[in-house]
């Protein structure tokens, strides 16, 4: 993804929200281009718009809590891998409607 295009980066935050907000986490967001995830209602992590997980290691003190990262830090990955692909795919042309 480029990292430069503030609208791709928000595009990526919705698309990541609505993935993490289907398995139970909650979203929050820090600033334009961040988005705070919150687990068990306390906070987890924070992922920015280039696709990067931060998180502080008292807020991932218990083996679930670390789970639950791992598990956001996947969503993040594969949401970010399957986002490139589609920006840097060629536009498709349907054949035969006249366009």
């Amino acid at each position: 993804m480029n990292n430069s295009n503030t609208g791709q980066q928000l595009r990526y935050l919705e698309e990541i929200s609505i993935s993490l907000h289907r398995v139970g986490f909650e979203t929050k967001s820090l600033e334009d281009c961040e988005r705070s995830i919150l687990w068990n209602n306390a906070p987890l992590c924070r992922i920015t718009g280039r696709g990067s997980v931060f998180y502080r290691r008292e807020d991932v003190d218990t083996p679930q809590a670390e789970d639950a990262l791992y598990r956001v830090e996947d969503i993040a990955a594969k949401t970010l891998e399957y986002m490139t692909t589609m920006e840097s795919a060629p536009q498709l042309k349907a054949s035969g409607t006249g366009w």
